[in-house]
């Protein structure tokens, strides 16, 4: 690997990090703060719900439209300004409405997520595209996990509101250094068809693994991420403690990207 790879490298990590820390910095204490709004349960879920229903719509042709073009970082500036912009629309408008169409923003974001995974590998050997997964996964949950730790050190004192402005700022942050990136030299400039791009998608190991993953984020969303929060505010836990739920589950997942990039695991 060369000086600029390893440089190309570093600054991808690091828009990593900022891109996911405004993806969830907000999230310990969304449900609790909708509750505080007088928002009904039923459109908590659709809030929550809207974020996981933008990506299932838009990851496919997204994913398709990268590999079509073959240039990633386009999405990776796409994905910091629909993540900054979706908080930005959290704090003019902090209500049900409000956070409804900021999460189908933040899904739209989160629906990039191929692109920086894509670019990331490409820095590994073919043999070690195991190691370069774990490691952009590692770098997502530091940046889930600092912005949990900002949320639990911040909220109590200062509200949803500065929570959604770190967010905001992270993301537009993140959307900049994305400008310093550069597509690997080498890179084969040809277009798939999308007929064979598609066809991937037969494949009975993928289906598989996908079926998994559904199940994953169905549990993580329906749980951590949403109503965890609200049942513990019910049984009069206090905004610490409500965070500190959230940091543990993100050190717990640190640390299981952490090992799945060892040599022991591969």
């Amino acid at each position: 690997m060369t000086v600029l790879q390893k440089k190309q490298r570093a600054l991808l990590s690091a828009i990593i990090t900022l891109f996911w820390f405004a993806q969830y910095v907000y999230i310990p204490y969304q449900t609790p703060f909708l509750q505080a709004q007088a928002v009904s349960s039923s459109m908590i879920g659709v809030v929550v719900g809207a974020y996981g229903m933008t990506q299932m719509l838009a990851r496919l042709p997204v994913g398709l439209a990268a590999d079509t073009i073959n240039r990633h970082r386009f999405f990776i500036l796409a994905g910091g300004l629909c993540a900054g912009g979706a908080s930005l629309l959290r704090l003019v408008f902090p209500s049900g409405g409000g956070f409804l169409a900021a999460n189908l923003f933040s899904g739209l974001a989160s629906a990039m997520w191929i692109s920086f995974m894509v670019l990331y590998t490409s820095y590994y050997s073919t043999g070690e595209q195991q190691k370069g997964t774990s490691h952009v996964i590692l770098f997502n949950n530091v940046g889930m996990l600092a912005g949990f730790i900002s949320a639990t050190l911040l909220y109590g004192r200062l509200g949803m509101q500065i929570l959604c402005a770190l967010s905001c700022g992270a993301g537009m942050l993140a959307a900049l250094l994305s400008l310093g990136l550069r597509e690997p030299a080498g890179v084969s400039v040809k277009k798939p068809a999308v007929r064979e791009l598609l066809a991937v998608c037969k494949g009975r190991r993928l289906l598989f693994c996908s079926a998994l993953a559904i199940l994953q984020q169905g549990i993580q969303m329906s749980t951590t991420m949403s109503f965890t929060t609200q049942i513990l505010k019910e049984r009069g836990a206090s905004a610490a403690v409500i965070g500190l739920s959230s940091v543990f589950y993100m050190l717990c997942a640190v640390a299981s990207s952490a090992f799945a990039s060892s040599r022991f695991c591969a």
